[in-house]
């Protein structure tokens, strides 16, 4: 039975998604992301979207941790503001989202000492970006890795560091193959 149906954006066809789907990505995700109920989670309009949906979604909910929404596209000043008013601890963004905060002119000017962990996903980003913004924002920025269908299928550990740039190790339960 489907559980969602899903219209991501630049996406021609509807994604549907089974409850089974939805509950195995998250039991899977939450054993190398973990959120305790302290926890206050950002997100903006990716909740259209598989990742989004596990990301600022589904996983806070299940691990009881506060979620705080934002319109989109959200503009830097903007995600600044709120990282600092609710005291967001995760942020779930795109890498364009990423390296627009990372790039902004009053970065400095914002208390975001609460912001640990940023989850990138959409698209790649580069190592160069993860740095920069790793360095700016002083939170650890990691990669969500899949296909709209599958949702996420890599992701780094919250609990051991990654190269810059890596989508991490594949979710446990996930078999990866490489072709050329």
């Amino acid at each position: 039975a489907r559980a969602a149906v899903l219209v991501p954006s630049g996406h021609a066809t509807h994604i549907v998604v089974s409850h089974d789907n939805l509950t195995s990505n998250l039991v899977q995700f939450d054993l190398l992301q973990r959120l305790t109920a302290e926890d206050v989670v950002l997100g903006s309009g990716l909740l259209r979207h598989p990742y989004g949906m596990l990301t600022a979604m589904n996983h806070p909910l299940y691990r009881g941790a506060t979620i705080v929404t934002a319109s989109e596209p959200l503009r830097p000043g903007a995600f600044l503001e709120i990282v600092r008013r609710h005291r967001v601890t995760v942020a779930c963004l795109t890498p364009v989202d990423v390296t627009r905060v990372a790039r902004h002119a009053a970065l400095g000017h914002y208390d975001t000492s609460s912001l640990r962990l940023i989850l990138c996903h959409g698209e790649s980003l580069s190592a160069d970006d993860t740095a920069r913004t790793s360095v700016a924002l002083r939170a650890t920025v990691v990669q969500c890795y899949g296909t709209p269908e599958t949702g996420c299928t890599h992701v780094a550990p919250d609990d051991r560091p990654v190269p810059a740039g890596s989508v991490g190790m594949a979710l446990p339960g996930t078999d990866t193959r490489f072709v050329e």
